[in-house]
């Protein structure tokens, strides 16, 4: 079961994965990661709170380590890639439905854009992106890239809030997602629950709940 607090940012980790894919491997994750919040950073907006530093191979954020494998344990991803399943897509899904709002056009054609310019490209590609990249690191007055930046130096560190507006019965359907164990998934397909139960879970995960 999924922490319902992060129930965003892995929902956004979902509709990236989704919008960057292929995604092969961890270094492709992180700099796809890295440069959706840069960004997004550029406009003055916060997406994911993944906090980065400047490590071995560039940006690195151990937040995403652990949000990409929290999707893969609970079944929104394959265990073996970062590639989504089925429940992972409808998690996207869920995020693309805030395209909807006029208040999230900026947001999501900058991140789309991202995510388009990242699906071509391979992580060795990225990395090299990402070292050539100028930026502020937090704190710094001085723009350098970032191979020029020590080792371990916060490269971004997101404020709490989101920019993203989240209607409150959609963000429950993003929290009922990843609340919901894969384990309660296959329970419910079998009809292995007590009837109550039954009915409950088969609302969150039922295909009329799409429509909300």
């Amino acid at each position: 079961m999924l922490k319902s607090q992060n129930s965003l940012d892995l929902a956004l980790l979902a509709y990236i994965l989704r919008g960057a894919f292929p995604v092969t491997g961890k270094i492709k994750l992180q700099k796809t990661g890295f440069f959706s919040e840069f960004r997004l950073k550029e406009r003055g907006l916060v997406g994911p709170h993944f906090r980065f530093i400047r490590y071995h191979r560039g940006p690195f954020s151990g937040d995403l380590e652990q949000a990409g494998s929290a999707l893969a344990q609970h079944g929104f991803t394959h265990s073996t890639k970062f590639e989504l399943t089925k429940r992972g897509q409808e998690l996207s899904d869920l995020i693309a439905e805030l395209k909807r709002l006029p208040e999230n056009r900026v947001f999501f054609r900058t991140l789309d854009a991202t995510l388009e310019h990242c699906k071509n490209r391979n992580g060795d590609q990225l990395m090299e992106d990402a070292y050539n990249l100028e930026m502020f690191a937090e704190g710094d007055s001085e723009k350098r890239k970032i191979r020029d930046i020590p080792l371990n130096t916060v490269l971004i560190a997101p404020p709490d809030r989101s920019s993203l507006v989240v209607p409150v019965d959609l963000k429950k359907l993003i929290d009922n997602d990843l609340l919901i164990s894969e384990e309660d998934v296959r329970r419910a397909e079998k009809k292995d629950l007590p009837k109550a139960e039954e009915e409950y879970l088969r609302r969150l995960i039922g295909s009329d709940r799409r429509s909300a």
